[in-house]
């Protein structure tokens, strides 16, 4: 693929700007700069509210008429939270279980990193405790910094390296926007898909019934590419398993296991290939031709 300054333009803000996507104000600065770069080539698009709260709702973007479309392209654009060992593809219970852990540790090495300060403290400290002496004050500092530091961990820190997962999908369907002009196919930027298919869902809502959707995951790693739909007899067990609509297809890039413990092929990335700092061009642009050729 020769990349183009666009293309290497889109890459660098993404890959570094715009990279993480889980706060409220992080995900409204990507979406603001995801529609300034699309209405470059189309101003048929939406950002649609669901799961609205009192601080927060989730969006999704939408390009061309989502209703209409004979096929949908999509992907996720949330950050996963940080997890033990490698990706596995569409076993949610598996990857929740290796997120809890990995917050679980962390906790649980924090703790103890404050266990071992306060006891230092203690054997340091004075005999004679004075409420506004600069000691009292910085220790109450630290102690509050700590504090709020073990409530971020409790929650699961996002993840700082987001090229392959799922920048990469991005960029691929941006390009594929810019170089796409039929109206029967449209797009969609999906909330909450890291760790679940809200997103995905309710965007099965709003389409049309006939419509075939294709969801890109990690698609710029340097793994094969793999096509998995319910026409593929060897994914069928997953589709069922995790009970996704039959329309939904799937495009990954992922390193393939022959049996997994459910009785199905594994796919999966390790943590090495989620922490590459370059796409696999390859991949993307034999991505673009395949979706191409799907849409006509």
């Amino acid at each position: 693929m020769n990349t183009n300054e666009q293309f290497k333009d889109w890459l660098f803000r993404y890959q570094y700007l715009y990279k993480k996507r889980a706060s409220r104000q992080t995900k409204h600065r990507f979406i603001s700069a995801l529609v300034s770069d699309i209405v470059n080539f189309r101003d048929d698009i939406s950002v649609i509210e669901y799961n609205v709260h009192r601080k927060y709702s989730a969006k999704n973007i939408y390009v061309g008429d989502i209703q209409k479309a004979k096929q949908i392209i999509c992907t996720y654009y949330d950050t996963p939270i940080r997890h033990m060992g490698a990706y596995q593809f569409f076993d949610r219970t598996e990857q929740r279980k290796r997120t809890i852990q990995y917050i679980l540790l962390s906790s649980i090495l924090l703790i103890m990193l404050g266990l071992f300060g306060t006891i230092m403290y203690m054997k340091m400290a004075p005999t004679t405790f004075q409420i506004f002496s600069i000691q009292t004050i910085l220790v109450a500092l630290i102690f509050g910094v700590f504090f709020f530091f073990l409530s971020k961990v409790s929650k699961g820190f996002p993840q700082s390296k987001t090229l392959i997962r799922n920048t990469s999908s991005i960029l691929t369907i941006l390009e594929m926007i810019k170089r796409q002009k039929k109206k029967d196919v449209a797009y969609a930027f999906l909330d909450e898909g890291a760790l679940g298919d809200n997103g995905l869902m309710e965007l099965l809502k709003e389409c049309s019934v006939n419509a075939n959707i294709v969801f890109l995951d990690c698609v710029g790693a340097n793994q094969p590419l793999h096509y998995l739909s319910q026409k593929n007899t060897r994914f069928k067990s997953e589709i069922e398993f995790h009970k996704i609509n039959e329309r939904v297809s799937y495009l990954i890039s992922a390193e393939e296991k022959e049996t997994g413990a459910k009785g199905f092929n594994l796919f999966q990335l390790a943590p090495i290939d989620l922490k590459a700092k370059e796409l696999n061009m390859m991949n993307i642009e034999t991505s673009l031709i395949f979706l191409m050729e799907l849409s006509k």
